[in-house]
């Protein structure tokens, strides 16, 4: 297996994570993209290479054709060269995060790449943001979060808060308020 395919298996095991959380609906009528490029032949040794739809072939292109026109083009009167750049790397890594046209871990590592290229920040720089305490706080709130969804403690609060506090508006407020506050 390569790197780029191993990439892709990543993507879609952290997507499967994630969504492991959400309701599952009885028709199955949503394919995922794991599912298009299964191993195949051969006793599934080789996988088969992903096969890429018509929104991320356009995403892959769409990115750095944005981040060129607004390098070449877009000269607003108040952005400074810094502002532009950084306006290019964000829409590029907008449009390949929306269209998914490359693994998302990949994407989000385009910043450390292109900010020292284009001279907005040095590396350093770059790269400690990723280490800031507060995306790690962020990163376990949403561990918890994902985790009380998955065994419905969520519903299991709101339930003991409203059989707790009864069913008027006033309390049903005051439920909230109080659920919020823990």
């Amino acid at each position: 297996m390569t790197l780029w395919d191993q990439l892709w298996h990543s993507h879609d095991q952290v997507k499967n994570l994630l969504m492991c959380a959400l309701p599952t609906s009885s028709a199955g009528g949503s394919s995922s993209r794991s599912d298009s490029h299964k191993t195949q032949g051969s006793g599934g040794h080789s996988p088969r290479p992903p096969v890429y739809s018509t929104a991320q072939k356009i995403g892959l292109v769409l990115g750095p054709l944005l981040f060129a026109l607004v390098v070449m083009f877009f000269h607003p009167a108040g952005l400074s060269f810094e502002g532009r750049m950084v306006l290019a790397t964000t829409l590029w890594v907008a449009v390949w995060w929306i269209t998914e046209a490359i693994p998302i871990p990949v994407t989000s590592l385009l910043p450390i790449i292109l900010l020292p290229i284009t001279g907005v920040l040095e590396s350093s720089a770059v790269t400690a943001a990723y280490g800031n305490p507060i995306i790690f706080l962020f990163l376990g709130g949403f561990m918890i979060a994902l985790a009380m969804e998955k065994w419905d403690l969520h519903k299991r609060i709101a339930l003991s808060i409203i059989s707790l506090l009864g069913t008027s508006i006033n309390s049903i407020v005051f439920g909230f308020m109080a659920a919020t506050g823990f």
